[in-house]
Protein backbone atom coordinates (compact mmCIF):
# COMPACT_ATOMS: atom_id res chain seq x y z
CA UNK A 1 0.00 0.00 0.00
CA UNK A 2 2.86 2.30 1.06
CA UNK A 3 4.63 1.85 -2.44
CA UNK A 4 1.09 2.16 -4.25
CA UNK A 5 0.58 5.73 -2.59
CA UNK A 6 4.33 6.97 -3.83
CA UNK A 7 3.88 5.65 -7.40
CA UNK A 8 -0.16 7.64 -7.04
CA UNK A 9 1.81 10.89 -5.75
CA UNK A 10 5.09 10.44 -8.21
CA UNK A 11 2.00 10.46 -11.22
CA UNK A 12 0.26 13.22 -9.88
CA UNK A 13 3.35 15.23 -9.66
CA UNK A 14 3.88 14.41 -13.41
CA UNK A 15 1.03 15.18 -14.58
CA UNK A 16 0.98 18.85 -12.81
CA UNK A 17 4.26 19.26 -14.44
CA UNK A 18 3.12 17.94 -18.00
CA UNK A 19 0.20 20.64 -17.51
CA UNK A 20 2.38 23.01 -16.19
CA UNK A 21 5.16 22.56 -18.59
CA UNK A 22 2.19 22.90 -21.45
CA UNK A 23 0.71 26.34 -19.93
CA UNK A 24 4.63 27.87 -20.47
CA UNK A 25 4.90 26.69 -24.16
CA UNK A 26 2.43 29.97 -24.63
CA UNK A 27 3.06 31.94 -21.36
CA UNK A 28 2.49 35.56 -22.42
CA UNK A 29 5.75 36.72 -20.99
CA UNK A 30 7.57 34.07 -23.38
CA UNK A 31 5.23 33.09 -26.06
CA UNK A 32 2.83 36.14 -26.74
CA UNK A 33 0.25 35.01 -29.46
CA UNK A 34 0.36 37.89 -31.82
CA UNK A 35 -2.00 37.61 -34.52
CA UNK A 36 -3.82 41.12 -36.45
CA UNK A 37 -6.84 42.54 -36.53
CA UNK A 38 -6.92 43.88 -39.43
CA UNK A 39 -10.54 42.56 -41.69
CA UNK A 40 -8.97 41.78 -45.30
CA UNK A 41 -10.72 42.62 -48.61
CA UNK A 42 -12.34 39.97 -50.24
CA UNK A 43 -11.40 39.16 -53.55
CA UNK A 44 -12.96 37.00 -56.22
CA UNK A 45 -10.62 35.69 -58.59
CA UNK A 46 -11.17 34.96 -62.43
CA UNK A 47 -9.77 30.87 -62.53
CA UNK A 48 -10.23 30.96 -66.61
CA UNK A 49 -7.51 34.08 -67.01
CA UNK A 50 -4.06 32.97 -67.57
CA UNK A 51 -0.70 34.64 -66.30
CA UNK A 52 0.86 36.52 -68.96
CA UNK A 53 3.67 34.26 -69.16
CA UNK A 54 4.32 30.34 -68.79
CA UNK A 55 7.30 28.52 -68.26
CA UNK A 56 9.79 26.87 -71.01
CA UNK A 57 12.61 24.64 -70.05
CA UNK A 58 15.80 25.12 -71.74
CA UNK A 59 18.31 22.87 -69.63
CA UNK A 60 18.40 20.11 -67.48
CA UNK A 61 21.69 18.91 -65.59
CA UNK A 62 21.67 16.34 -63.38
CA UNK A 63 22.77 16.61 -59.69
CA UNK A 64 25.81 14.38 -57.74
CA UNK A 65 23.03 14.23 -54.82
CA UNK A 66 20.21 12.71 -53.84
CA UNK A 67 16.81 12.40 -51.41
CA UNK A 68 15.90 15.64 -49.45
CA UNK A 69 17.68 18.61 -51.55
CA UNK A 70 16.72 22.36 -52.04
CA UNK A 71 17.90 25.90 -52.97
CA UNK A 72 19.88 28.00 -50.37
CA UNK A 73 18.87 31.40 -51.81
CA UNK A 74 21.56 34.38 -52.07
CA UNK A 75 21.83 37.60 -53.30
CA UNK A 76 25.45 36.81 -55.20
CA UNK A 77 24.19 37.78 -58.87
CA UNK A 78 25.77 35.16 -60.60
CA UNK A 79 25.51 32.02 -57.56
CA UNK A 80 23.34 29.26 -57.18
CA UNK A 81 23.99 26.86 -53.89
CA UNK A 82 22.14 23.55 -53.37
CA UNK A 83 21.85 21.69 -50.17
CA UNK A 84 21.08 18.47 -49.25
CA UNK A 85 20.80 17.38 -45.99
CA UNK A 86 23.26 14.01 -45.40
CA UNK A 87 23.97 14.15 -48.64
CA UNK A 88 27.40 13.67 -48.23
CA UNK A 89 29.72 10.45 -46.45
CA UNK A 90 29.77 11.86 -42.73
CA UNK A 91 27.86 15.28 -43.61
CA UNK A 92 25.59 17.46 -45.99
CA UNK A 93 26.50 18.05 -49.33
CA UNK A 94 26.67 21.79 -50.57
CA UNK A 95 27.19 22.46 -54.35
CA UNK A 96 27.95 25.60 -56.17
CA UNK A 97 26.80 26.47 -59.80
CA UNK A 98 27.05 29.53 -61.82
CA UNK A 99 23.80 30.43 -63.66
CA UNK A 100 24.31 28.41 -66.18
CA UNK A 101 24.06 25.32 -63.86
CA UNK A 102 27.90 24.74 -64.10
CA UNK A 103 29.17 22.87 -60.97
CA UNK A 104 31.97 25.40 -59.24
CA UNK A 105 32.57 24.13 -56.01
CA UNK A 106 31.52 21.64 -53.78
CA UNK A 107 31.67 21.49 -49.87
CA UNK A 108 30.79 19.49 -47.10
CA UNK A 109 28.90 20.41 -43.34
CA UNK A 110 29.95 17.13 -41.40
CA UNK A 111 27.66 15.65 -38.75
CA UNK A 112 28.67 16.22 -35.31
CA UNK A 113 28.57 18.83 -32.81
CA UNK A 114 32.22 20.40 -33.21
CA UNK A 115 32.73 23.85 -34.37
CA UNK A 116 31.23 24.48 -38.08
CA UNK A 117 29.49 21.01 -37.48
CA UNK A 118 25.64 20.70 -37.49
CA UNK A 119 24.26 17.69 -35.34
CA UNK A 120 20.85 17.38 -36.92
CA UNK A 121 18.45 19.60 -39.57
CA UNK A 122 19.64 22.69 -39.93
CA UNK A 123 18.87 26.17 -42.01
CA UNK A 124 21.37 28.11 -44.40
CA UNK A 125 20.92 31.46 -45.85
CA UNK A 126 23.18 33.40 -47.21
CA UNK A 127 23.90 37.27 -47.89
CA UNK A 128 26.33 39.34 -49.97
CA UNK A 129 29.10 37.95 -48.23
CA UNK A 130 28.21 35.71 -45.16
CA UNK A 131 26.59 32.04 -44.71
CA UNK A 132 24.35 31.83 -41.73
CA UNK A 133 23.45 27.98 -40.17
CA UNK A 134 21.33 27.57 -37.80
CA UNK A 135 21.95 24.07 -36.17
CA UNK A 136 18.58 23.06 -34.71
CA UNK A 137 20.42 19.83 -33.10
CA UNK A 138 23.08 22.00 -30.96
CA UNK A 139 20.44 25.29 -31.37
CA UNK A 140 23.51 26.95 -31.97
CA UNK A 141 24.23 30.14 -34.75
CA UNK A 142 27.20 29.82 -36.92
CA UNK A 143 28.35 32.32 -39.24
CA UNK A 144 30.82 31.26 -42.18
CA UNK A 145 32.58 33.01 -45.31
CA UNK A 146 31.69 31.45 -48.46
CA UNK A 147 34.72 29.24 -47.97
CA UNK A 148 33.38 27.88 -44.90
CA UNK A 149 35.58 29.56 -42.55
CA UNK A 150 34.28 30.58 -39.17
CA UNK A 151 33.43 33.45 -38.26
CA UNK A 152 31.05 33.38 -35.58
CA UNK A 153 29.58 30.78 -33.31
CA UNK A 154 26.85 31.28 -30.45
CA UNK A 155 24.02 29.23 -28.61
CA UNK A 156 20.38 31.15 -29.00
CA UNK A 157 17.52 30.28 -26.86
CA UNK A 158 15.21 28.98 -29.03
CA UNK A 159 12.26 27.85 -26.31
CA UNK A 160 10.52 24.55 -26.28
CA UNK A 161 9.76 24.00 -29.63
CA UNK A 162 10.79 22.89 -33.64
CA UNK A 163 12.44 25.76 -36.08
CA UNK A 164 10.82 24.39 -39.71
CA UNK A 165 13.31 23.84 -42.55
CA UNK A 166 11.45 26.29 -44.67
CA UNK A 167 10.24 29.94 -44.66
CA UNK A 168 13.45 31.13 -43.43
CA UNK A 169 14.76 34.34 -44.67
CA UNK A 170 17.60 36.99 -44.08
CA UNK A 171 16.46 40.07 -43.53
CA UNK A 172 17.78 43.86 -42.63
CA UNK A 173 21.31 43.63 -44.11
CA UNK A 174 22.86 40.59 -41.89
CA UNK A 175 21.16 41.26 -38.46
CA UNK A 176 17.47 39.55 -38.39
CA UNK A 177 17.03 36.10 -40.19
CA UNK A 178 12.85 35.42 -40.47
CA UNK A 179 11.92 31.85 -39.57
CA UNK A 180 8.87 29.47 -39.26
CA UNK A 181 8.51 27.99 -35.70
CA UNK A 182 6.19 25.26 -34.18
CA UNK A 183 5.13 23.52 -31.07
CA UNK A 184 3.44 20.49 -30.52
CA UNK A 185 2.15 20.07 -27.02
CA UNK A 186 0.61 17.29 -25.28
CA UNK A 187 -2.94 17.84 -23.84
CA UNK A 188 -2.82 14.86 -21.39
CA UNK A 189 -3.95 17.84 -18.69
CA UNK A 190 -6.64 18.48 -20.83
CA UNK A 191 -7.96 15.23 -20.69
CA UNK A 192 -6.86 13.61 -23.98
CA UNK A 193 -4.56 12.89 -26.20
CA UNK A 194 -5.02 15.23 -29.16
CA UNK A 195 -1.65 17.00 -30.07
CA UNK A 196 -2.09 20.88 -29.48
CA UNK A 197 -0.15 22.90 -31.92
CA UNK A 198 1.04 26.44 -32.20
CA UNK A 199 3.16 28.42 -35.44
CA UNK A 200 5.52 31.46 -35.06
CA UNK A 201 6.59 34.19 -37.57
CA UNK A 202 9.81 34.54 -35.32
CA UNK A 203 12.98 36.54 -35.96
CA UNK A 204 16.31 35.95 -34.88
CA UNK A 205 19.38 38.65 -34.30
CA UNK A 206 22.30 37.33 -35.66
CA UNK A 207 24.30 39.51 -33.36
CA UNK A 208 23.54 38.50 -30.04
CA UNK A 209 21.05 35.54 -30.66
CA UNK A 210 17.66 37.42 -28.86
CA UNK A 211 14.29 36.72 -30.28
CA UNK A 212 11.52 38.29 -31.28
CA UNK A 213 8.16 37.14 -32.30
CA UNK A 214 6.18 38.87 -35.08
CA UNK A 215 3.20 36.64 -35.59
CA UNK A 216 2.17 33.67 -33.34
CA UNK A 217 -1.25 31.84 -33.31
CA UNK A 218 -2.31 28.37 -31.54
CA UNK A 219 -4.30 26.04 -34.01
CA UNK A 220 -7.33 24.15 -33.36
CA UNK A 221 -6.73 20.63 -33.85
CA UNK A 222 -10.19 19.34 -35.78
CA UNK A 223 -8.92 15.77 -36.78
CA UNK A 224 -9.90 14.21 -33.42
CA UNK A 225 -6.08 12.22 -33.51
CA UNK A 226 -2.70 14.15 -33.76
CA UNK A 227 -2.68 16.75 -36.51
CA UNK A 228 -0.06 15.45 -39.95
CA UNK A 229 0.31 18.82 -40.43
CA UNK A 230 2.35 21.55 -38.51
CA UNK A 231 2.52 23.70 -41.63
CA UNK A 232 -0.18 26.73 -41.52
CA UNK A 233 1.43 29.61 -43.13
CA UNK A 234 4.08 30.43 -45.21
CA UNK A 235 5.80 33.68 -46.62
CA UNK A 236 8.33 34.84 -48.61
CA UNK A 237 9.93 38.42 -48.31
CA UNK A 238 10.23 41.45 -51.41
CA UNK A 239 11.12 45.07 -50.89
CA UNK A 240 11.94 45.28 -47.06
CA UNK A 241 8.42 43.86 -46.91
CA UNK A 242 6.94 40.61 -45.92
CA UNK A 243 4.43 38.69 -48.09
CA UNK A 244 2.61 36.26 -45.38
CA UNK A 245 -0.59 33.60 -46.93
CA UNK A 246 -2.65 31.79 -44.40
CA UNK A 247 -2.57 28.21 -45.83
CA UNK A 248 -6.57 27.46 -44.10
CA UNK A 249 -8.29 30.38 -45.07
CA UNK A 250 -6.47 31.62 -47.89
CA UNK A 251 -5.36 34.79 -46.32
CA UNK A 252 -3.03 36.86 -47.92
CA UNK A 253 -0.71 40.20 -45.74
CA UNK A 254 1.61 42.52 -46.84
CA UNK A 255 3.81 43.13 -43.95
CA UNK A 256 6.90 45.17 -43.06
CA UNK A 257 9.25 43.80 -40.71
CA UNK A 258 8.07 44.62 -37.58
CA UNK A 259 4.88 42.76 -38.21
CA UNK A 260 2.43 45.20 -39.14
CA UNK A 261 -0.04 44.68 -41.68
CA UNK A 262 0.00 47.16 -45.09
CA UNK A 263 -2.54 45.34 -46.79
CA UNK A 264 -4.75 42.08 -46.52
CA UNK A 265 -7.05 40.26 -49.00
CA UNK A 266 -8.85 37.24 -48.74
CA UNK A 267 -9.15 35.40 -51.42
CA UNK A 268 -12.86 33.66 -52.36
CA UNK A 269 -12.93 29.62 -52.60
CA UNK A 270 -14.72 26.46 -52.29
CA UNK A 271 -14.33 25.28 -48.38
CA UNK A 272 -13.71 21.71 -48.72
CA UNK A 273 -14.48 19.08 -45.97
CA UNK A 274 -13.30 15.27 -46.39
CA UNK A 275 -14.74 12.14 -44.32
CA UNK A 276 -12.44 10.55 -41.91
CA UNK A 277 -12.65 7.50 -44.41
CA UNK A 278 -11.32 9.39 -47.39
CA UNK A 279 -8.57 10.98 -45.37
CA UNK A 280 -7.36 7.45 -43.78
CA UNK A 281 -7.21 6.17 -47.31
CA UNK A 282 -5.23 9.26 -48.93
CA UNK A 283 -2.85 8.91 -45.81
CA UNK A 284 -2.06 4.98 -46.18
CA UNK A 285 -1.84 5.79 -50.15
CA UNK A 286 0.75 8.77 -48.92
CA UNK A 287 2.55 6.51 -46.02
CA UNK A 288 1.87 3.00 -46.24
CA UNK A 289 -0.45 2.82 -43.47
CA UNK A 290 -0.24 1.21 -40.39
CA UNK A 291 3.76 0.00 -39.16
CA UNK A 292 5.32 2.69 -41.89
CA UNK A 293 8.03 4.57 -40.22
CA UNK A 294 5.90 4.36 -37.00
CA UNK A 295 3.38 6.12 -38.46
CA UNK A 296 -0.29 4.97 -37.74
CA UNK A 297 -3.17 5.97 -39.79
CA UNK A 298 -5.33 5.45 -36.47
CA UNK A 299 -3.33 7.81 -34.87
CA UNK A 300 -2.89 10.55 -36.93
CA UNK A 301 -4.62 12.44 -39.55
CA UNK A 302 -5.45 15.10 -42.23
CA UNK A 303 -7.46 18.23 -40.77
CA UNK A 304 -10.85 17.64 -41.71
CA UNK A 305 -11.14 21.15 -43.85
CA UNK A 306 -8.66 21.37 -46.75
CA UNK A 307 -6.31 23.55 -46.69
CA UNK A 308 -6.22 25.21 -49.91
CA UNK A 309 -3.01 26.75 -50.08
CA UNK A 310 0.23 24.61 -50.36
CA UNK A 311 2.68 27.28 -50.56
CA UNK A 312 3.60 30.51 -52.03
CA UNK A 313 7.15 31.24 -54.20
CA UNK A 314 8.42 34.16 -56.20
CA UNK A 315 8.59 34.43 -59.96
CA UNK A 316 8.90 37.26 -62.56
CA UNK A 317 7.61 40.41 -61.18
CA UNK A 318 5.74 39.11 -58.31
CA UNK A 319 4.68 36.12 -55.98
CA UNK A 320 2.92 32.90 -56.92
CA UNK A 321 1.03 30.44 -54.28
CA UNK A 322 0.87 26.74 -55.21
CA UNK A 323 -3.24 25.53 -54.74
CA UNK A 324 -4.57 21.92 -53.72
CA UNK A 325 -7.18 20.46 -54.42
CA UNK A 326 -7.31 17.64 -51.74
CA UNK A 327 -4.91 15.55 -49.52
CA UNK A 328 -4.37 13.05 -52.50
CA UNK A 329 -1.02 11.70 -53.78
CA UNK A 330 -1.87 12.18 -57.68
CA UNK A 331 0.81 11.21 -60.08
CA UNK A 332 1.16 15.08 -61.40
CA UNK A 333 3.69 16.84 -63.23
CA UNK A 334 2.63 19.97 -62.39
CA UNK A 335 0.41 21.73 -60.22
CA UNK A 336 -1.47 25.09 -60.74
CA UNK A 337 -1.06 28.33 -58.60
CA UNK A 338 -2.18 32.12 -58.55
CA UNK A 339 0.18 34.76 -59.97
CA UNK A 340 0.12 38.25 -58.36
CA UNK A 341 1.83 41.34 -58.55
CA UNK A 342 3.79 42.86 -55.81
CA UNK A 343 0.87 45.04 -55.03
CA UNK A 344 -1.12 41.93 -54.81
CA UNK A 345 -3.30 42.54 -58.03
CA UNK A 346 -3.77 38.81 -59.34
CA UNK A 347 -2.81 38.29 -62.93
CA UNK A 348 -3.89 34.66 -63.89
CA UNK A 349 -2.93 30.93 -63.04
CA UNK A 350 0.27 29.51 -64.53
CA UNK A 351 1.18 25.95 -63.67
CA UNK A 352 4.65 25.07 -62.18
CA UNK A 353 6.48 21.77 -62.12
CA UNK A 354 6.44 19.66 -59.01
CA UNK A 355 9.61 18.63 -57.41
CA UNK A 356 8.18 14.98 -56.92
CA UNK A 357 5.73 13.10 -58.88
CA UNK A 358 4.38 11.59 -55.56
CA UNK A 359 4.67 15.78 -53.77
CA UNK A 360 3.02 14.49 -50.40
CA UNK A 361 0.44 17.26 -49.87
CA UNK A 362 1.13 17.68 -46.22
CA UNK A 363 5.21 18.58 -46.81
CA UNK A 364 4.57 21.24 -49.06
CA UNK A 365 8.07 22.49 -47.76
CA UNK A 366 9.59 20.38 -50.35
CA UNK A 367 8.80 21.50 -53.47
CA UNK A 368 8.75 25.45 -51.99
CA UNK A 369 12.48 24.73 -51.35
CA UNK A 370 12.81 23.22 -54.69
CA UNK A 371 11.58 26.74 -56.74
CA UNK A 372 14.14 29.54 -57.25
CA UNK A 373 13.82 32.91 -59.15
CA UNK A 374 16.91 34.01 -60.02
CA UNK A 375 16.29 36.59 -62.76
CA UNK A 376 15.70 36.68 -65.13
CA UNK A 377 15.05 32.99 -65.05
CA UNK A 378 13.72 30.17 -62.84
CA UNK A 379 15.57 26.90 -61.26
CA UNK A 380 13.75 24.15 -60.41
CA UNK A 381 15.04 20.75 -58.50
CA UNK A 382 12.88 18.04 -59.88
CA UNK A 383 13.26 14.57 -58.03
CA UNK A 384 12.80 11.22 -60.08
CA UNK A 385 13.49 7.54 -59.00
CA UNK A 386 16.44 6.98 -59.79
CA UNK A 387 18.45 11.24 -60.37
CA UNK A 388 17.81 14.10 -59.15
CA UNK A 389 18.07 17.29 -62.06
CA UNK A 390 18.17 20.75 -61.37
CA UNK A 391 15.97 22.55 -64.51
CA UNK A 392 16.68 26.14 -66.13
CA UNK A 393 13.55 27.95 -67.44
CA UNK A 394 12.69 30.61 -69.21
CA UNK A 395 9.59 33.20 -69.42
CA UNK A 396 7.88 33.29 -72.12
CA UNK A 397 4.87 35.40 -73.25
CA UNK A 398 1.52 34.03 -73.49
Amino acid sequence: MRYFKIVMIIIVLFAFASCKRNRSYFDESRYKVKVDNVEPQLIELDESLKAPFYLKEIKRVETPLGGYTKWLKTPKYNELILIYLNGEKGGHGVLFYDKDLNLTKRKVIRSGEGPGEARGGFLLIGSETKLYMIDRGKKRLTVFDYNFSILKEKKYKMGPGFIHLSGVNLIKNDTEILHYFYVRKSSFCRGNINQMMSYAMRVLNTKDCSIKVLRSEDIINDTGRKMMSAYFAHWTVHDNHIYFVDLRDYIISKMDFNGKVIKKIKIKHEAKEFSQKERDNWFIENFGGSGNGGIYVKKISYPKKLYPVAFIFQIKKGFAIARREDYSPKELEYITADYFTWGMEFKGKIKVPLFEKWNVPGYCFKSEGAFYYKAPHFYTIKQEEESDFIIKWEFVDN
